[in-house]
């Protein structure tokens, strides 16, 4: 997403999405009368969001430093919409702190493994 005529630049749908996900969070979380669910809600969708601007980086270029910007955000928007969904599921089944911290700590074993390789040149 370029600047220019006739294009929509990524700070604008940003700022959309971020709106978007701040309406469907508060409705949710106003339909089921449990503001808990406001941030958790907020932090998936901004991070699937967040994944997306990082996995259309990653693809469309070859360059180093634009791949690692790339890996950048699929790190930080997975590491969002993964905390989110801890949330969540916490909130919606209580006592399961130990087993979601475990599913915490080997996402973050695995994303360190992946999101430091280099892909294979041509």
């Amino acid at each position: 997403m370029q600047n220019g005529p006739g294009r929509i630049g990524l700070a604008s749908v940003s700022a959309a999405v971020v709106l978007l996900t701040v309406a469907v969070a508060t409705l949710a979380s106003w339909f089921e009368d449990d503001w808990f669910l406001f941030l958790p809600i907020l932090m998936v969708g901004v991070g699937a969001f967040i994944m997306l601007v990082g996995l259309s980086d990653r693809s469309t270029t070859a360059d180093r430093f634009k791949y690692a910007s790339g890996s950048f955000l699929m790190f930080w928007g997975s590491l969002l919409t993964l905390i989110g969904l801890v949330l969540l599921v916490n909130h919606y089944y209580p006592g399961n702190g130990i087993w979601l911290f475990v599913i915490v700590l080997v996402w973050l074993a695995i994303s360190a493994l992946l999101f430091t390789m280099r892909p294979k040149r041509a």
